[in-house]
């Protein structure tokens, strides 16, 4: 209902009185209503669009970035290893080998996320869940070469094998390495751990891996926003704002 009402006077000014009025309005709210959905579904594609397109920006901007770097490590070991003028020992040679390997997987690893995000974005996820040591499995990404370089690393892992897909879970964890040596300094102590749940919720028989380091933590005003999509700190060590308790990441 629509309530107007009017002070009304005679000629004097004098003996005022009210004048009502009430309306039922019903069909002109259902109207209105009916106008706002169709202007709230012509602007849904439309800031799909800009939501796209923002993504499209950022992806292209952190892909680049990570092309570049293994691209430029395979180029400069590839050209060394073709001059003429450097008389390479075998074992200069396996070495230079072994790290083209190495930046070549996390090429190989950055299509696989690439194509891994166009299937979760057309909701058509496809894990590969078998029975996994997961204890191995951390084991074989903490030695991988050129990771922890300058990193000490502590290992404390409880034997466990659970179905996951060892694929994914592998390159979780790898990255989630990566981060703790990228963001704090030379020599930063990382700790990584394998908890079994047994009575533990929310799903017990499972297991927790936490990847903590002794950096100086994540500034207050972005732990928020890195868990977004592309979104990350400086490639430098973060500052610590007087922030000092351990800096970890975990994956259930």
């Amino acid at each position: 209902m629509r309530d107007e009402a009017r002070l009304i006077r005679d000629e004097t000014g004098e003996h005022p009185y009210w004048l009502g009025l009430l309306t039922g309005i019903t069909d002109r709210r259902w109207a209105e209503e009916e106008v706002q959905h169709a202007l709230d579904m012509e602007r849904q594609p439309a800031e799909r669009l800009r939501s796209l397109d923002g993504l499209k920006n950022t992806l292209l901007s952190a892909v680049s970035h990570g092309l570049r770097t293994p691209l430029a490590a395979i180029f400069g070991l590839a050209l060394t290893m073709t001059r003429e003028d450097l008389d390479l020992s075998a074992d200069e040679a396996r070495n230079f080998a072994s790290r083209i390997a190495v930046n070549a997987r996390r090429l190989d690893h950055l299509v696989s996320d690439l194509l891994d995000l166009d299937r979760l974005s057309r909701g058509i996820p496809e894990p590969d869940v078998t029975p996994a040591d997961l204890a191995a499995l951390i084991r074989k990404v903490a030695a991988g070469p050129d990771l922890l370089v300058d990193h000490p690393v502590s290992l404390e892992l409880e034997p466990v094998t659970i179905p996951v897909d060892a694929a994914k879970v592998e390159r979780i964890v790898e990255n989630l390495l990566a981060n703790s040596v990228r963001h704090t300094p030379v020599g930063t102590r990382v700790w990584v751990k394998l908890l079994v749940w047994v009575k533990l919720l929310p799903v017990s028989g499972g297991a927790e891996i936490a990847v903590e380091d002794a950096g100086p933590g994540v500034e207050e005003g972005i732990r928020q926003a890195i868990f977004e999509p592309f979104r990350q700190a400086g490639g430098g060590p973060l500052a610590g704002s007087g922030y000092r308790p351990l800096n970890g990441s975990q994956v259930r």
